[in-house]
């Protein structure tokens, strides 16, 4: 194991081969949290994640060092939908080991589909905007949010437990209860779909068909496009620490009954003297580490804390990066289309662009393209505009000559002459003040006096 006085790495669990540092109940100490490991990862693969939760949890809680239970507990994360904290788990864990780690492909390929991540993104979003319409008594509107949520992310437990209440809140019980079922297929003990489950059947009678149906029902499982899958060096590892505690187990009863404190809080007692005599080695330990390393401990907190931030400036970068080449791609697709002479597709993918995150140099490509896209954009739908007048469809018209106008800002001609044809269809759709204003507009802005005249007479005539 890694000697935590010295850093280096020691054959002998009881005593560090280098330093020489009582290293015993540190060795006890590592040896649970690989126990719990092990857990959580039995229950992993009984798609038990509520309670592979809360073993990877106090096995990193033990040993914060132990990658196999970051990793898989990134896994749980991200099979239950919260791909962030699957993500930190993992940005942690190839930091804390960078070569010949799981960890790192995970990290690398949501950096290679920014796409997928921004979606997940997404829903996250849609899910916290459900939360508060929920919270405002807005069932119907925090349902919406919560569909669009789970198509971006079908593996979203939280969701979809939420979506379950609101169902239940509405009295759609059957909606609900199809929920529930897809959250036990995701996740077989999640708590809260449980309680969910009891409230719409509290006499029990549809328990044991409502879980066959989530353990056999394929209906609900959702494609995913990235399934991690543990590794072989990690199943091994499995076997090897399953071993290595039976061989722990037999030899070192003390750490048997810490064992048994932490995962079986309800067998204490004839092992009550142990647990306080190995309480109070890690006391005398603790105090002689205290006294020789006070001041490295505090290092390493500072450390620890230094990393902490420095994964939330990375975290925050990698979304800004995210954001920078999907406004890069939208703007060379936009260009794409242009020099296909598709205005119309172009001129939509510019109007999604976020121009706060371009840079100057691509901000100016932008405008350039703008300039010339929504002039030609402007004369196409002025011209689709005027055909429909002259055909008599009017509220066509209407639609097409408002859109002339809003891309027309730099042809005034385009502009005015739209606003022309778009006061003669309001005036025959029966809107004359509209169109009256429109006439005004033209003329006293149209550069041409032939619009002008054209249109003097026509409010003469209103």
């Amino acid at each position: 194991m890694i000697c935590p006085i010295c850093n280096s790495f020691s054959q002998n669990k009881k005593r560090c081969t280098e330093c020489g540092s009582d290293i015993s109940v540190f060795s006890k100490i590592s040896d649970i949290s690989n126990v719990l490991y092990n857990k959580g990862l039995s229950e992993v693969q009984a798609s038990d994640f509520t309670h592979a939760e809360e073993a990877l949890n106090k096995s990193i809680l033990f040993d914060k060092n132990n990658i196999n239970s970051r990793n898989v507990l990134g896994l749980v994360y991200y099979e239950t939908g919260r791909i962030s904290l699957a993500l930190k788990q993992w940005v942690i864990s190839s930091n804390i080991k960078k070569e010949d780690n799981p960890a790192i492909e995970y990290v690398s390929y949501f950096q290679k589909n920014s796409k997928e991540f921004q979606n997940l993104n997404e829903s996250l979003k849609m899910y916290n905007q459900a939360i508060r319409f929920t919270s405002q008594q807005s069932e119907d509107m925090a349902v919406i949010q919560l569909k669009k949520a789970i198509d971006f992310n079908p593996k979203f437990v939280l969701a979809l437990n939420l979506l379950s209440l609101c169902y239940m809140m509405q009295n759609k019980n059957d909606k609900a209860l199809d929920v529930i079922k897809k959250v036990l297929s995701i996740d077989s003990s999640n708590p809260q779909a449980l309680r969910y489950f009891k409230e719409l059947c509290p006499d029990g009678s549809r328990l044991v068909e409502s879980i066959k149906i989530v353990k056999t029902n394929k209906a609900y499982d959702e494609p995913v496009k990235f399934e991690p899958k543990i590794s072989r060096k990690v199943r091994d590892s499995r076997i090897s620490k399953i071993m290595e505690l039976l061989v722990f187990i037999a030899g070192c009863v003390c750490s048997a009954a810490v064992i048994y404190v932490l995962v079986f809080p309800g067998i204490v007692g004839e092992k009550q003297e142990e647990i306080d005599k190995i309480n109070e080695e890690m006391l005398v330990l603790q105090s002689k580490y205290d006294e020789e390393k006070s001041k490295d401990f505090e290092n390493k907190f500072n450390e620890a804390q230094k990393e902490n931030e420095t994964l939330k400036a990375e975290i925050a970068n990698y979304q800004k990066q995210t954001d920078e080449r999907n406004a890069v791609d939208q703007l060379a697709n936009a260009a794409s289309l242009s020099s296909k002479g598709d205005y119309t597709a172009s001129a939509a993918v510019i109007d999604s662009i976020n121009i706060n995150i371009l840079n100057a140099e691509k901000l100016k490509e932008y405008e350039e393209l703008k300039s010339k896209v929504y002039k030609r954009e402007a004369k196409n739908l002025f011209n689709k505009g005027q055909k429909s007048f002259n055909s008599k469809k009017y509220q066509e018209a209407k639609e097409t000559l408002e859109k002339s106008i809003l891309y027309a800002e730099e042809d005034l001609t385009v502009k005015y002459n739209s606003m022309y044809y778009l006061a003669k269809s309001l005036k025959e759709l029966g809107d004359t003040e509209k169109a009256k204003d429109y006439y005004n507009q033209v003329i006293q802005n149209h550069p041409q006096n032939r619009y002008k005249n054209l249109a003097k007479r026509e409010v003469a005539a209103l």
